[in-house]
């Protein structure tokens, strides 16, 4: 595909990965491709149909916070969902699916709000019940099915790290009561830490390292999750990790990067930074949290 040009980049672009190229073909495939002859029936593909009968059976019980029938209906389902992904390209399980969904209604709920200024008490109100009530039903799943909490989706990212990147402390600390792996890792080498570190809440930071994960483990360009909080200038995640690892501070990336290093070559074109971050939708600190990132790991002793 890649040699027949399917795809648009520049010379200085990196190609798509596979994960992304499989999301692709099955979206054109089913939106571009699929024409069915006059008469036929038109067919929706297997995991569409999963999915619509999940949530034709369960979204009604989840904001209705009708538990008992919750966990009846988890049952019921229990035999043929329970250790199985759902038949399409993402590899969700019913899990997966729950926590993306949830993340994808959390994001646009500040523009919902932006856009409903003369209800400012029932729609959005009603909204927030249904999303706290979402995570309570994602908590009970991972009791229920235990198993899901290590099943990865296409890209090898686990529910934990899901949790761990939304800074959702609670599921974080449901799905490692249920015996999730913190240290697995996914198609770039990430683990959990890494996904707390963008995330930037110390208490899910707190949370992992609570289950005693291997903390050198590195990505693909050999970022510790040191060197990943950094990248997002948050302190207080910064202490968390060198003091539960002080050779932390010592370890360098491909570039030969210390997370002092890098931490200093970030902080003197900060905006450059800011600028990167702000295209990938990522939240990063203010200078002066950088320069206190500076100043932990320049007294920090490293430790190898």
């Amino acid at each position: 595909m890649l040699a027949f040009g399917m795809f648009e980049h520049g010379p200085e672009d990196k190609p798509p990965t596979l994960e992304d190229t499989a999301v692709w073909a099955s979206e054109y495939f089913w939106e571009d491709l699929y024409k069915p002859y006059r008469g036929v029936e038109s067919r929706k593909p297997i995991a569409t149909k999963q999915m619509e009968t999940i949530i034709q059976e369960t979204l009604g019980l989840i904001f209705e916070a009708k538990w008992e029938e919750l966990r009846a209906w988890m049952q019921r389902h229990a035999k043929t969902l329970r250790i199985m992904r759902i038949r399409e390209v993402r590899g969700n399980t019913v899990l997966m699916y729950w926590l993306k969904a949830l993340d994808y209604f959390k994001k646009r709920l500040p523009l919902l709000k932006a856009h409903t200024p003369r209800h400012p008490a029932g729609k959005v109100v009603k909204i927030e019940g249904h999303l706290k009530n979402w995570r309570l039903a994602i908590a009970m799943l991972a009791d229920a099915w235990p198993e899901q909490v290590n099943l990865a989706d296409f890209k090898n990212q686990t529910p934990l790290m899901l949790a761990a990147d939304a800074g959702d402390e609670l599921l974080v600390r449901a799905f490692l009561a249920a015996g999730a792996d913190v240290n697995a890792r996914d198609y770039q080498g990430r683990t959990p830490l890494h996904a707390a570190a963008i995330g930037r809440r110390p208490a899910c930071m707190a949370a992992l390292l609570e289950g005693k994960p291997d903390a050198r483990k590195t990505a693909e360009t050999h970022q510790t999750a040191l060197h990943t909080a950094v990248r997002m200038g948050h302190p207080d995640i910064i202490r968390l990790l060198v003091e539960y690892d002080r050779g932390l501070a010592s370890r360098k990336n491909d570039q030969g990067q210390t997370p002092l290093v890098l931490a200093k070559i970030i902080l003197e074109d900060l905006p450059k930074w800011q600028t990167v971050m702000a295209k990938l939708n990522r939240q990063i600190g203010t200078r002066q949290d950088f320069e206190e990132i500076v100043l932990i790991l320049t007294t920090e002793p490293t430790i190898h």
